[in-house]
């Protein structure tokens, strides 16, 4: 049995490289020992830029996040497993640094609904997976109809 972790936006694939420069010297990189050399070898994606949504270990809704460049950029939002916002571990990043801690004001009006109803509940749907408490307080609080999301 299996938990979602993560629905996030992927970047271009490439394959990690197996040597680094270490003191002006080129050393093995060591992948996990399970892997072995399939490690290399297959496509790596990189987290791509855009809204991110972490899970919790019960499927719980968590972070719904806004990353540009490999760091939080934008609105990024922590949730109690009911569905309500925990301020003060939400709030306004550039570039990796907290600008303004969470204010209700600070939400866009749609951003939640947009967030749950083109990303959140299309991807539970498809892996057949229920939505957990937090997502389904937040889709009735923000007025998505998610009998009608396919």
């Amino acid at each position: 049995r299996g938990n979602l972790a993560a629905l996030w936006p992927l970047g271009k694939p490439r394959r990690l490289p197996t040597q680094r420069e270490t003191r002006g010297k080129l050393v093995p990189v060591q992948g996990p020992p399970e892997l072995g050399a399939e490690y290399f070898q297959r496509p790596n994606f990189r987290v791509g830029d855009g809204v991110h949504a972490r899970y919790g270990l019960d499927g719980d809704l968590r972070w719904i996040v806004s990353c540009q460049g490999g760091a939080l950029n934008g609105l990024c939002l922590r949730f109690e497993p009911e569905g309500f916002v925990r301020p003060q571990d939400s709030g306004i990043f550039k570039e990796g640094k907290l600008i303004e801690r969470y204010q209700e004001s600070l939400l866009p009006d749609d951003f939640l609904s947009r967030v749950l109803g083109e990303m959140v509940v299309p991807m539970k749907k498809a892996l057949k997976i229920g939505l957990s408490p937090c997502e389904a307080r937040l889709c009735y609080e923000n007025y998505v109809d998610v009998d009608s999301i396919q």
